[in-house]
């Protein structure tokens, strides 16, 4: 059965959802593993994320944003490191296997 999520992918919008293809890994898989990354609860570099990820630098920039803007998510100071918080950790149900 295929996988559908919210439509409407655009280079304006990467953030937007479609079906993922075969052989792609689903966006929200990426997502997945960013908040997998961070459920240790300590800090981790902007570019630790990227390159565990394998997310795009202007992808990862609106997550974070975002994240940011809901308060799941804090950032240092200078903005290079970032934790996940306690409401993040409340609202984000994170896949234990």
């Amino acid at each position: 059965m295929a996988e559908y999520t919210r439509i409407g992918t655009t280079e304006k919008n990467p953030l937007a959802w479609g079906r993922s293809s075969r052989g792609q890994k689903p966006k929200w898989a990426v997502v997945d593993s960013f908040l997998e990354l961070l459920e240790d609860s300590q800090w981790h570099s902007v570019k630790e994320i990227e390159e565990q990820v394998a997310i795009p630098t202007d992808t990862l920039a609106l997550v974070l944003s975002l994240f940011t803007e809901l308060d799941f998510i804090s950032r240092s100071g200078a903005g290079s490191e970032v934790r996940i918080n306690s409401l993040g950790s409340k609202f984000l149900e994170l896949p234990r296997d």
